[in-house]
């Protein structure tokens, strides 16, 4: 059967796929320093790499062009609007609002079916799995590895992830590589649940255990998911629990012989003071006393003056989308970005419960940050929507072939 799947499923491959492919291996392994020094080039070059890559797959419509056309127009009538009392400015930012408006205009629900995306998944999956063990375990060679190439907004951040033991891998920090680890264990669990395979589970629950050492808020909001998934794939396969506990019990009997003191991590798990940290989490973000506080104030007293791509030091500019696309763009920009994305998913994804996933994911984490302008989440999403294509298609296919056998 597995044979006549396959066939089906591949019989419209095309070279396009490759560059989806490439997507997936620039968004997670590009790297953005050397020697703790940001490279100047970086960005330009991912950007060159994305554009490229992306215009194989444009498809204008009228609904897509209005997003697109609201994003672009939003931000240069408000950055003029503003220069009168703004007189700094922070052009840098824009490309990744051209990005994220030219992945809007993208089709990608015309492909077919994809020769060896698990593999080009699992692959990467588990380089990230390697980079992640490596962290926990202390492997001074993959830890200066990460510090050459990886390091990520400030010069001892990622140092202070790698010390204390969060499996961050490329990703430079607790919250984006919460986003990226989770996003990983979903397609992997959604993977065993189509096709059954053991690698797929066992996968899925080593990236969700990556999750839970990463002990941030974003990694305990998503291991929640996670876990919540987890049960719905035991009540169709009840014997997949007695697996997984064993995988679990191996894992870290493993891991307490090669060095005992990753337990010790556990012991100091304190999953309220991560909640009501005043430094990180929506508490870090959304209190009184937050750097986003005066961000904030501003937009209640200036609902409809955003700022544009103007610059103001009073103002923080990040650790939330949501703020960040109403402080440049208002509600015209937000809407934009929002509706934008939906609408961008609604249009490629074949089967709609994957839709409302997948969109819901993103959501949640936008409220923490701004998740849809990062280079490296622009190289992921068109992976996303491919691969779980692939898999409904996969589905449908094994369906009708079971109800056709004789």
């Amino acid at each position: 059967m597995d044979n006549a799947v396959d066939s089906k499923l591949t019989s419209r491959f095309n070279r396009k796929h490759y560059l989806i492919y490439a997507l997936l291996f620039i968004g997670f392994f590009f790297p953005i320093s050397q020697q703790g020094i940001q490279l100047a080039s970086r960005f330009f070059m991912m950007f060159f790499l994305i554009f490229v890559l992306y215009l194989p797959f444009i498809r204008i419509t009228s609904r897509n062009l209005i997003f697109f056309l609201t994003i672009h127009i939003s931000l240069i009538v408000f950055t003029i609007a503003a220069s009168f009392w703004f007189k700094e400015y922070s052009f840098g930012i824009y490309p990744n609002f051209f990005l994220l408006s030219l992945l809007f205009l993208l089709n990608y629900d015309e492909l077919g079916q994809f020769r060896h995306i698990y593999n080009v998944q699992l692959i990467a999956t588990w380089l990230i799995i390697i980079l992640g063990v490596g962290i926990i375990i202390g492997n001074t060679t993959i830890s200066n590895f990460l510090i050459y190439n990886y390091s990520f907004a400030y010069e001892d951040l990622l140092p202070n992830m790698l010390a204390a033991r969060k499996p961050v891998a490329t990703f430079g920090t607790h919250s984006v590589a919460s986003f990226f680890i989770f996003f990983l264990f979903f397609l992997n669990i959604k993977t065993y649940q189509v096709k059954g395979k053991m690698v797929y589970l066992i996968t899925s629950i080593i990236m969700l255990l990556l999750l839970i050492f990463i002990r941030s808020n974003t990694a305990l909001g998503y291991s929640g998911i996670a876990f919540f998934i987890l049960a719905g794939t035991f009540i169709k396969k009840k014997s997949s629990l007695l697996l997984v506990f064993g995988i679990v019990v191996t894992i870290f009997f493993y891991i307490s012989v090669i060095d005992p003191t990753i337990i010790d991590v556990f012991y100091e798990y304190d999953v309220l003071s991560i909640l009501t940290s005043k430094d990180n989490g929506l508490a870090g973000r959304y209190s009184g006393t937050s750097v986003l506080a005066p961000t904030i104030d501003y937009i209640k007293n200036n609902p409809f003056v955003p700022v544009g791509l103007t610059y103001s030091d009073k103002l923080y500019y990040t650790d939330s989308g949501v703020i960040l696309y109403f402080l440049r763009g208002s509600i015209f920009l937000a809407s934009a970005i929002y509706l934008g994305f939906y609408s961008f998913l609604n249009s490629n994804l074949l089967r709609k419960k994957d839709v409302y996933y997948v969109f819901f994911f993103f959501m949640i984490f936008e409220i923490g940050y701004p998740t849809l302008i990062e280079p490296r989440v622009l190289c992921f999403i068109p992976f996303v929507v491919v691969y779980l294509n692939h898999l409904f298609a996969e589905k449908n296919v094994k369906s009708q072939h079971l109800y056709t056998s004789p």
